[in-house]
């Protein structure tokens, strides 16, 4: 354990499949950096093909391995997109509350296992064209077998884990630009997460839909992966306009090895590129690089809280 620093207020451990990497939110006069980054490459058998597959030896494995910067430090946790399955659901409800209540009396109409195998969360969702009344969330659902394994062994660790997401939103969080925020502007995030692709449709800084897809078989032969990310990125657009009658404007981060992938899928696709200055309110420091959203984007859900 490294000498305690009082500065240090949260952590954060994300699982993107074949590493796993790990951050601490550091105040910084009026701002935040995330420091102490640490990375690590999965035991193999722990994640297959982007999901958990054994999750105990993975929590015990990164219990072992995390230098804490501080005892008992709370800390989020990133969960592959793909362990959650979600569904747009409205409701005659006044409120998120009372959504997430419907939601759990009528849990086996949205999702293949009973709610009580499961853990789920609601979020409010603004569609293009509101309805007339009641709320419209878009609700997570993950399997218990999946996630509480890891859970408890990453509970017995010196950090305090105290809520975990998807990927996807705590990227969403790092990424989303600006315009993103205005009501009936639809953005579609696309971006990668080692070697799936995640996407992110926004509609008034709001989740209307998330996936995750393997690309390339994992085997990340370039042509393959830029051939399957196109291929994914039209059949998300077509579902957007399908089911909402329009097409996004899409705001790329991909990395250096996919350089001018944007500028072919916005020829392709004929939509509109959006610019995105990733992770502009919190600051980096080495060994982290400017493409840890998902990071960034886990510590910025503690910047963004009252008494962190």
């Amino acid at each position: 354990m490294r000498r305690e620093n009082k500065d240090i207020r949260a952590a954060a451990l994300s699982l993107r499949g074949r590493r796993a990497c790990y951050g601490e939110l550091q105040r910084l006069g009026a701002g935040w950096r995330l420091v102490n980054a640490q990375e690590f490459e999965t035991p193999p058998g722990c994640m297959t093909g982007g999901h958990i597959s054994d999750g105990a030896r993975l929590g015990a494995f990164l219990r072992k391995q995390i230098r804490w910067g501080a005892k008992k430090l709370p800390f989020i946790l990133g969960i592959p997109t793909s362990e959650c399955l979600y569904q747009l659901i409205s409701l005659p409800a006044a409120n998120c509350d009372e959504a997430r209540e419907a939601v759990k009396w009528k849990f086996s109409e949205y999702f293949p296992f009973a709610h009580e195998d499961a853990l789920f969360d609601v979020s409010e969702a603004i569609l293009p064209v509101p309805e007339k009344s009641g709320i419209t969330v878009l609700a997570a659902a993950a399997m218990k077998k999946q996630l509480l394994p890891l859970f408890d062994e990453l509970s017995s660790s010196p950090g305090r884990l105290c809520a975990a997401e998807p990927l996807a939103a705590a990227c969403a969080r790092a990424l989303t630009p600006p315009a993103a925020y205005d009501s009936g502007a639809m953005t579609l995030l696309a971006f990668c997460l080692e070697e799936t692709a995640q996407f992110v449709l926004l509609n008034g800084g709001t989740g209307l839909l998330f996936r995750s897809c393997v690309l390339g078989n994992g085997a990340f032969a370039a042509d393959d992966v830029r051939n399957d990310f196109r291929n994914e990125l039209r059949k998300t657009l077509d579902y957007a306009q399908s089911r909402f009658g329009c097409t996004p404007a899409v705001a790329y981060a991909l990395p250096e090895r996919l350089k001018g992938l944007a500028d072919v899928c916005a020829r392709q696709t004929d939509t509109a590129p959006v610019s995105i200055s990733p992770l502009h309110r919190l600051e980096i420091c080495k060994p982290a690089e400017e493409d840890w959203y998902d990071v960034a984007g886990l510590l910025l859900r503690y910047a963004n809280e009252d008494g962190v």
